[in-house]
């Protein structure tokens, strides 16, 4: 059952474009009453360009096809470049959704316990699952069927570790693909085997599921779900940046699960992982900044949690999608790794009280893992 839409509010530290670029991507969210003054300042061609950054071209072209006749409507040229970049989006969808669905059969007729988590099961929880720009198919196998779905994937396809400490990858029909034995890497020793714990405590009876293609596709149960796509978000914004695209897809999920959250047990586990606090800022960008409706966030959010929207906004409009803008250093590298390595300090400490003593151990993790891969590449 969706929530209602909220109220319309703003935040501070935008420039002209932005703010118009934000306030029409609520109402695509959101087409609810008028549609925002604003529109009237977007040049089309431009807002295609940050939609790309942001990942969120399909919403925005959800949008567009609703305005109906407006003294800023995008020309013929306009339309055709926004259609030209959706067919991609739907086409490899398609492509994607397949995947998934085959590799469900896969996995589910050699009886090896797994699920599948964010990308195409998310995708799930949108209005139309086609105008959600996908990426590659993550899934998770169980510690018991590691080996035995490591052996029989190899037949197939060539599976390359990553080196990242969490999973394997490949390709197949031009889909990349990751296996993971960890769906999230922290940088506390005990907080990874408390979350490993959790995670391998899920098996299929108890896994929520999706359909995709026809196929009921395994996924992570909403109250852990709630924390891991929170946990993608916020490790990915420390270490580099993160784009729009995986905040709205927080917000779907919370709109359409919401009422199957339990929330004793969410804030235990958040408690238990230090990030109770980190969770709720990240939330008021839900709410703040994409219009969802406070009712359908966990909590009720109070303005200490609010007073980080700004600072948090400020680095997903200049890094967009995994921290790919912004840089100097657009090759890999050790430069490359220099100036990703700098940016994690710098994010780490600018937002450090929200998850102390897990960001106090984080800066040595990431020296040490930028030095290893810089060891790997150079060998």
């Amino acid at each position: 059952m969706k929530c209602g839409v909220a109220e319309n509010k703003t935040f501070t530290r935008l420039n002209m474009n932005d703010s118009a670029y934000i306030d029409f991507l609520r109402w695509c969210l959101h087409p609810a009453g008028n549609i925002p003054a604003s529109t009237s300042t977007i040049n089309w061609q431009e807002l295609l360009a940050f939609a790309k950054k942001q990942t969120i071209v399909g919403i925005y072209w959800q949008g567009i096809q609703r305005l109906g006749d407006i003294p800023n409507k995008p020309s013929e040229d306009d339309v055709m470049d926004w259609m030209g970049a959706y067919t991609k989006i739907v086409r490899r969808n398609v492509k994607t959704d397949d995947a998934v669905a085959k590799l469900t059969k896969i996995m589910r007729g050699n009886g090896i316990a797994f699920f599948v988590f964010k990308g195409q099961t998310v995708a799930s929880y949108y209005p139309s699952p086609e105008m959600r720009t996908s990426g590659d198919v993550d899934f998770y196998v169980f510690k018991k069927d590691w080996a035995r779905a490591k052996s029989l994937l190899e037949k197939d396809v060539t599976l390359t570790d990553d080196h990242s400490g969490q999973h394997w990858e490949f390709t197949k029909d031009g889909i990349p693909f990751e296996m993971h034995y960890h769906t999230a890497v922290f940088a506390s020793g005990s907080r990874q085997r408390y979350w490993d714990e959790l995670i391998d405590c899920y098996f299929d009876d108890i896994l929520d599921h999706v359909e995709i293609n026809g196929v009921e596709v395994p996924t992570l149960p909403p109250t852990l779900n709630a924390i891991y796509l929170f946990v993608h978000i916020y490790h990915h914004f420390l270490k580099e940046g993160i784009a729009l695209r995986q905040f709205i897809d927080w917000m779907m999920f919370f709109e359409a699960k919401h009422k199957d959250i339990v929330l004793p047990g969410l804030t235990a586990k958040l408690d238990k992982l230090g990030l109770l606090s980190a969770f709720k800022a990240f939330g008021a960008v839900l709410t703040e900044v994409l219009g969802m409706d406070a009712a359908c966030f966990p909590y009720s959010l109070t303005e200490s949690d609010k007073r980080y929207v700004d600072k948090i906004m400020t680095i997903v409009l200049r890094y967009g999608n995994f921290g790919k803008y912004g840089r100097k250093e657009q090759q890999g590298g050790w430069k490359h790794s220099v100036e990703t390595g700098m940016r994690a300090v710098r994010h780490i400490t600018q937002f450090f009280w929200l998850s102390p003593s897990e960001n106090l151990l984080w800066i040595p993790k990431l020296i040490c893992r930028s030095l290893m891969k810089n060891a790997i590449r150079s060998n």
